[in-house]
């Protein structure tokens, strides 16, 4: 059987190979205003993103944060990694600061923060331990005073800081408790449960006036009361995170990737668990769902299959229009017929509880209306989005964006591509899906080998019209002549009521005049992303 590319390697000094699962952009879920612009840390109205490094400085790692109304581009920005002053941690090769990213308010000033996912951290002298960074919004933006450093070796975090445990790798914000506070759910999917190497951890810290507290923290495994499955060697549980609201209520509930789980004997198989938050109490296992490819109503023709990775993205948002979260996840080495890792998504819809398996839905590349074909180790569904990006009848409605960062363009070996796939009562449609790579008409920027466009995905609301443009990593793009190796870029597309579009794209690196910066090897640029 083929194993799906679950990693890549980030290259710094030559000492230094840190493997990194990049994970999927995160849709916080907490209080917003009646225009929800997404990321805003600034309050001026506008939507602000962030864009990680984590191969910055010879694997230290970096993050951008990007500024809304910029009358130029790339406009107002900031630069942050663990040497800026006030900022905890210290920077080393392999770190990798900002492998993940997402924002949330969690001291609910109106001001988004920041949260930054340092999954290569040594804590306690424990090498890939893994932190995260928090700072805090403010009038002139994200500031670092005040900012907060967190692992688990400070206060009441459960368990403690490990050799390889990659606490940080994986990040979501949401409202679990309904205090009006977004919390903090930080994935550590390596971590050992039972003395079960790999089984992986999901820590939850809550939001207060003061910012995240760790008391109250809470700590979810498949050990958990509550929790379905068990333990297993490499299950990787938490490997991806997203928030979202299956209750059609305000309180968040938190899907957890687990795409290494065993399912009837069948390694890797993988699946994805909900858990339910509650007002005051935050999330529980009890009542929670496990959902595999098993599931009455959501298993594909071939069934559960070594490496199918399901679980391996996640994101949530309302796909069917009912008012309602629902949820895609990614199983990037699904087989399609005989074309092994091809990939697939599958769809499944909030039910007013939590999830349903009544109208599930997989798509792959050989899904007609799609004009693409499978191909072998292209990984559609590495990764997934669901945002508000496109218009209806004058909504603002959430559309699916599917990452496929190795399908081959014009000849060029995993330069990548993006699927648009559209909204409707019924679920999601084929209809007016549309197709983007770097070699789109209009689209800024060209296809290169390795380029793993679509590996990451973003979106952000950049005039404050709550409509959010779609924003696409390119992290092994090469760039500059004689060509930087796998220094990366990003790509945002302009906007307009179908979805995103070619038109207005900008193309960014650290060879863009006005990107703090100098471009090297292995940066990758453009690996993570914050999201409406």
């Amino acid at each position: 059987m083929h194993e799906p590319k679950l990693r890549f390697a980030l290259a710094g000094c030559a000492a230094l190979v840190f493997a990194l699962v990049v994970p999927p952009a995160t849709r916080p879920a907490g209080a917003g205003a009646a225009v929800d612009v997404g990321p805003d840390f600034d309050g001026d109205g506008i939507g602000d993103y962030a864009v990680g490094g984590p191969g910055e400085h010879d694997g230290a790692g970096g993050v951008w944060v990007f500024y809304g109304a910029s009358t130029t581009m790339p406009g107002r920005q900031q630069y942050w990694d663990q040497a800026a002053p006030g900022v905890g941690g210290v920077p080393t090769a392999g770190d990798a600061f900002g492998a993940a990213v997402a924002a949330g308010d969690f001291d609910a000033d109106g001001f988004d923060d920041l949260a930054i996912g340092v999954p290569g951290d040594v804590v306690g002298g424990h090498a890939d331990a893994g932190s995260v960074n928090v700072l805090y919004g403010s009038a002139a933006g994200l500031v670092a005073a005040g900012s907060e450093w967190w692992h688990q070796d400070r206060g009441a975090i459960a368990n403690a800081a490990e050799p390889g445990d990659h606490f940080g790798l994986a990040l979501a914000a949401g409202d679990f408790d309904a205090d009006g506070r977004d919390d903090l759910a930080i994935g550590a999917p390596d971590e050992a449960v039972t003395g079960v190497r790999g089984a992986g951890s999901v820590t939850v810290l809550r939001g207060c006036g003061c910012g995240l507290t760790d008391v109250g923290s809470q700590r979810f495994t498949e050990a958990t009361t509550g929790v379905q499955g068990h333990p297993g060697g490499d299950d990787g549980f938490g490997f991806a995170l997203a928030a979202g609201r299956f209750g059609g209520d305000d309180v968040a509930d938190l899907v957890i990737g687990v795409p290494g789980e065993t399912v009837g004997g069948v390694v890797a198989a993988g699946g994805f668990h909900v858990l339910a938050g509650r007002p005051s109490g935050g999330l529980t296992g009890i009542g929670s769902q496990l959902w595999t490819e098993r599931n009455v109503g959501i298993g594909a023709a071939n069934g559960a299959e070594p490496f199918d990775n399901l679980g391996y993205s996640v994101s949530a948002g309302d796909l069917n229009l009912d008012g309602v979260d629902d949820v895609a996840v990614g199983a990037p080495g699904e087989y399609d017929g005989l074309v092994a890792a091809a990939g697939a998504v599958f769809v499944v819809y909030g039910d007013g509880g939590l999830l349903g398996a009544g109208g599930a839905q997989m798509f792959d590349q050989g899904t007609p209306g799609l004009n693409s074909r499978s191909q072998r180790g292209q990984e559609f569904g590495h990764a997934v989005l669901v945002a508000p990006i496109v218009v209806d009848d004058g909504s603002v409605d959430d559309a699916l964006v599917v990452g496929v960062p190795y399908d081959d363009v014009l000849g060029r070996t995993d330069a990548g591509l993006v699927h648009v796939l559209r909204p409707s009562p019924s679920g999601i449609t084929v209809t007016g899906a549309r197709a983007f790579s770097l070699a789109s008409d209009g689209v800024a920027g060209e296809p290169s080998h390795r380029g793993w466009f679509g590996i990451a995905l973003g979106a952000a609301d950049v005039d404050g019209d709550g409509v959010g443009q779609l924003i696409v990593g390119s992290p092994g793009e090469d760039v500059g002549t004689p060509a930087i190796m796998a220094s990366g870029a990003t790509t945002r597309f302009g906007e307009a009521a179908s979805g995103p579009t070619s038109s207005g794209s900008v193309h960014w690196h650290q060879n863009t005049p006005g990107v703090t910066g100098v471009p090297a090897s292995g940066d990758f640029f453009g690996a993570a992303f914050t999201s409406m």
